[in-house]
């Protein structure tokens, strides 16, 4: 039974102390460790401080710079009076739309499930010379 387990979608969690406490978790808590726990593999493994970024998280960092989804739904009210604002990027990951929208406001602030994410962020937004 443990070897299916393991083999199972969320082999995220084949480390075995990350999978008792998985086990003993209940409701909310468990989807949201299995995202912070394969977040933070993800992100470990990925390099963000330099010109071509290697992403485990999304995937292809440039690729989604191309979606126009955050231009043409989320963000099409932010005008010229949103340049004294600060917004917060929630889900950050490496920092990708801080990068990409820092000109639109005074200052975006990002927060992560992730600490790798965070760190990666931080090295990003350093790399790109965003404060």
């Amino acid at each position: 039974m443990l070897k299916f387990i393991l083999t199972h979608p969320i082999d995220t969690i084949t480390h075995i102390p990350h999978f008792i406490k998985w086990l003993t978790l209940k409701g909310p808590e468990k989807y949201i460790y299995l995202e912070k726990v394969w977040y933070n593999k993800e992100a470990k493994k990925s390099k963000y401080n330099q010109k071509e970024k290697v992403d485990f998280v999304v995937g292809t960092y440039e690729k989604q710079n191309e979606h126009e989804d955050y231009d043409t739904y989320i963000l099409k009210n932010v005008d010229d009076t949103f340049k004294e604002k600060v917004a917060l990027d929630f889900a950050c990951g490496p920092g990708r739309n801080i990068v990409k929208y820092q000109k639109d406001f005074k200052k975006i602030d990002g927060a992560d499930i992730s600490k790798n994410n965070i760190k990666n962020a931080k090295e990003n937004l350093t790399f790109e010379g965003v404060e």
